[in-house]
C-alpha cells in the first residue's frame, strides 16, 4: 500500500513538472502545436487550472519574483528552483488535493521571474559562475541635454521643472521630467529659424515635445535637430540613433525627417513610427506603427504601411518587410529589452548602449538565439543574472562585459 501511493506521488510530482515546463513555454512563445493543445485540455480541465494558469502568467507577479531574485545570490536561486521541482512526497502529502496547483504555482513563479528570456544552443553546458571585479551598474535614465540656438547647454535631468529658455516665441518647458516647446497660436515667429538639439547620452533616454504638438522619444545614444518653432510650408528634422515619433497631423506641413548620415528621409502627414539609424547596426530601419510614411533614400523610395519596416543596407539597397512584431521594435520605448529570436550579438548591442557598458567577446560570439523579454528598469546584475541561469558565459571587468565561448 505504502509502495502504491509513493508511486502515484511519484506520478503526480512528474506531471506538476510537465505542467510547469508547459506554461513556462507558453510565456516564453516556445511551445509546438502539439504542446499548445496538451496545455489547452490542461487549462480547460477544470476552474483550478484555469485560476492557476492566470495567476502564474501575470506579468506583475513575474515582476515581484525578480525583484526578490535580485536580492539573492545565484547559488541560492539555483538551490531554490531545484527545491522547487523536487518537492518530496513529505511536503506535498498533508496537502495532496491541492499540492500539484501549489508545486506549480511555486515553480513557474520563479522560473518565469528569472527566465524571461530563452536561448536556443545546439549543445547544453553546466551553469557558470558570474566574474565580477566592479559594483553593479544601474540601468539607463532620463538623461539628455539641451542645446540651444546660441550653443549654451542645459543638463535637463539637473534642471528644475519651469521655463528653461525662450527660442524666439517659444517657450522652453521642463515638466515632469519631460521636455516641451510651448508656442502661442497668434505669435509671430521669428523669420530665422532658431535650431536647438537634444542628446541623449550611452545609458540615457529622454521624451520631447515639439512646437506642433509632434512627440517623440529619443533612446539612449541618440540625438534630434529641429526648429523651436516650425515656418513655412514643411516641419523637417534631423536625427541621429533610434527615435519614435507621433506626428501631430498638419496636411498644409508635412513632416520630413533627415536621417543623418545615412542620406535617408522619412516623410509624413501625421503618423506613428520608429527610425533606428545607430552606426553599429547593419541596416537603418523605419517601422510604422500607425498612418502613412513615404521612405526616400538615393534613387530609391517606398510608401510604408502599417506593420512594415524599411531597411536601408549599407550599401543603399532598399527593401521592405511586412508583418513584423512592432511591439518588439518600440519595446525600449515602453521600457522592456524584447527579442524574437535575435542573436547574441543583436542582444548585446542593446545591452552596451542602456547600461553604458563595453561589451567584447573571448572567441567567436555564442551561437545563441533569444527569444523573451524584461523590464529595462532592472541593474546590470539582474539582467546578467537572467543570461547566467540560460547558460550564458561571461565575466565582468570595471565597466567592460567579456561574452564567453
Amino acid at each position: 500500500m505504502k509502495d502504491q501511493q509513493e508511486n502515484t506521488d511519484d506520478l503526480q510530482v512528474a506531471y506538476a513538472e510537465r505542467i510547469a515546463i508547459l506554461i513556462a513555454g507558453y510565456i516564453r512563445q516556445t511551445l509546438s502545436s502539439a504542446e499548445h493543445d496538451e496545455l489547452d485540455d490542461w487549462v480547460a480541465a477544470s476552474d483550478e487550472n484555469m485560476l492557476l494558469f492566470e495567476d502564474v502568467t501575470d506579468e506583475k507577479k513575474m515582476q515581484q519574483e525578480l525583484d526578490k531574485i535580485d536580492k539573492e545570490d545565484t547559488a541560492r536561486v539555483l538551490k531554490k528552483i531545484k527545491e522547487r521541482l523536487h518537492f518530496t512526497r513529505e511536503q506535498h502529502r498533508p496537502f495532496r488535493k491541492f499540492w500539484k496547483y501549489a508545486a506549480a504555482a511555486a515553480l513557474l513563479i520563479t522560473v518565469t521571474g528569472t527566465f524571461l528570456f530563452v536561448y536556443k544552443k545546439p549543445d547544453t553546458h553546466t551553469i557558470p559562475a558570474v566574474a565580477s571585479t566592479s559594483p553593479d551598474v544601474l540601468p539607463g535614465g532620463d538623461k539628455a541635454i539641451l542645446t540651444l540656438a546660441d550653443g549654451s547647454s542645459i543638463v535637463l535631468e539637473q534642471a528644475a521643472d519651469g521655463t528653461l529658455a525662450t527660442q524666439g516665441s517659444s517657450h522652453v518647458i521642463k515638466r515632469d521630467g519631460q521636455l516641451q516647446y510651448s508656442h502661442t497660436t497668434g505669435d509671430t515667429p521669428n523669420t530665422a529659424l532658431l535650431y536647438n538639439t537634444v542628446t541623449t547620452p550611452r545609458g540615457g533616454s529622454y521624451p520631447l515635445t515639439l512646437s506642433d504638438g509632434t512627440r517623440l522619444w529619443l533612446n539612449a545614444a541618440s540625438s534630434i535637430r529641429f526648429p523651436a518653432v516650425f515656418t513655412g510650408h514643411e516641419r523637417k528634422v534631423a536625427i541621429n540613433g533610434e527615435v519614435y515619433f507621433e506626428v501631430a497631423k498638419n496636411a498644409s506641413m508635412p513632416f520630413r525627417v533627415e536621417v543623418q548620415d545615412r542620406g535617408m528621409t522619412v516623410e509624413v502627414l501625421g503618423t506613428h513610427f520608429n527610425i533606428n539609424a545607430y552606426t553599429d547596426e547593419a541596416k537603418t530601419s523605419t517601422t510604422l506603427l500607425e498612418g502613412r510614411v513615404k521612405v526616400l533614400a538615393g534613387a530609391a523610395e517606398t510608401i510604408l504601411k502599417p506593420g512594415q519596416q524599411a531597411r536601408l543596407s549599407a550599401t543603399g539597397s532598399l527593401d521592405v518587410v511586412s508583418d513584423l512584431n512592432t511591439e518588439e521594435v518600440i519595446a525600449w520605448k515602453n521600457g522592456l529589452f524584447q527579442f524574437n529570436n535575435a542573436d547574441i550579438t543583436t542582444l548585446m548591442r542593446q545591452v552596451a548602449r542602456w547600461y553604458d557598458i563595453e561589451v567584447s567577446y573571448a572567441g567567436a560570439a555564442p551561437s545563441i538565439l533569444t527569444t523573451g523579454k524584461a523590464p529595462r528598469n532592472i541593474s546590470l546584475a539582474s539582467l546578467l543574472k537572467i543570461l547566467e541561469l540560460s547558460g550564458i558565459r561571461y565575466k565582468i571587468e570595471g565597466k567592460k562585459l567579456i561574452v564567453l565561448p
